[in-house]
């Protein structure tokens, strides 16, 4: 991902791994509500986190899970600071975690709210 250094680099993309599902969420929300031309400047509540906890998700069960994935890609990304010879593998661990880590977000909002909808009573 980031070329090797003196390691300024190297933890600056461990940073950047650890908080990745909460970049992810803010960036996918960004663009969900340009694309409805919704107003980005008026609150709302269509975060993935929150949308997790609308749909029936305890807040703790969204933190761990958000933890989860920040704490394993940055535990991933951090591995070449121990050693410089994991540098290939582990930016291909990560950026492949990464993916799957926001497919997962998704699919997991879709499914709960989903499941929110068909218990809501029909008006």
């Amino acid at each position: 991902m980031l070329p090797a250094g003196d390691g300024r680099g190297a933890s600056l993309q461990v940073v950047g791994c650890a908080v990745w599902p909460f970049l992810f969420d803010t960036g996918w929300t960004l663009l969900k509500r340009i694309w409805h031309r919704e107003n980005v400047l008026v609150a709302h509540r269509g975060h993935i986190y929150q949308r997790l906890v609308s749909a029936g998700w305890s807040h703790r069960g969204v933190a761990a899970l958000y933890g989860g994935l920040a704490a394993l890609a940055g535990a991933v990304a951090a591995a070449p600071l121990l050693d410089a010879a994991l540098r290939p593998s582990a930016d291909t661990v990560t950026l492949a975690g990464i993916c799957v880590g926001a497919a997962l977000l998704l699919i997991l909002v879709s499914d709960s709210v989903n499941a929110e909808r068909r218990r809501a009573p029909s008006t």
